[in-house]
């Protein structure tokens, strides 16, 4: 097996959207929502790219330039995905501050 074919088993989009749905609250109330801490692995990747487009106070530089290859790679292309759009409800805490005009 080459590297090339190494890396495109590796590096998917199931591996992202995976990433995605462990770093989303999955039942209750907040369904839908981010975690409230950062989860581990592959999620937490997605956790920090979520978490710094919806409230980048949030986030840790530390949190960042600790991770893997392969984490580096989802926090890359969640980041380029999700620039210039708009989540609302994503975070809790910021849209607490937007309903008393403070975002």
């Amino acid at each position: 097996m080459t590297l090339e074919e190494k890396k495109a088993e590796l590096f998917t989009a199931d591996r992202i959207h995976k990433a995605i749905e462990g770093a989303r609250v999955s039942r209750g109330p907040r369904k839908g929502q981010l975690k409230a801490n950062k989860p581990g692995g592959d999620a937490g990747a997605a956790w920090l790219a979520m978490t710094m487009h919806a409230n980048p106070y949030k986030i840790n530089a530390g949190q960042v330039f600790m991770l893997t290859n392969g984490e580096r790679w989802i926090f890359d292309e969640l980041t380029r995905a999700l620039q210039g759009t708009s989540i609302p409800g994503l975070d809790r805490d910021r849209d607490a501050l937007e309903a008393l005009g403070a975002w």
